[in-house]
């Protein structure tokens, strides 16, 4: 069990992501990553610096990878990054606004994990 713990932290410490391309990794600091969203079987991780890379993997695969961190899935098309959020909004549903001004709809099967993840990460 505690190999596995030193593998994770490990894992973790690294800091950064490695994301498939045509010619072989993308390594992407994780904190970079403002969100990543569903596009068919493929996901659009969209950085900080305003560009977007088209992945090909599933935004499961992604949710699976980062939802340990500071990630959370706020729908079945988008996972943000809990660092970006500028403010959240409960009215029409409940939706989030991101640092880069995006505003994203919280599904309503989404939103207790999302208010749970946002409640232990306040001060």
């Amino acid at each position: 069990m505690k190999t596995i713990e030193l593998k994770r932290k490990k894992k973790m410490s690294f800091g950064k992501v490695a994301l498939p391309s045509l010619n072989g990794f993308i390594f992407c600091e994780i904190n970079d990553i403002i969100y990543c969203r569903s596009d068919s079987n493929y996901t659009q991780i969209i950085l900080k610096n305003g560009n977007s890379l088209l992945i090909a993997r599933t935004l499961k695969s992604f949710e699976e990878l980062l939802s340990e961190l500071t990630f959370v899935r706020i729908h079945q098309s988008y996972i943000i990054n809990l660092n970006y959020i500028q403010a959240y909004n409960k009215s029409a549903g409940g939706f989030v606004i991101l640092d880069n001004g995006l505003e994203l709809s919280i599904a309503r099967s989404r939103k207790k994990e999302f208010l749970k993840r946002i409640a232990n990460s306040s001060l």
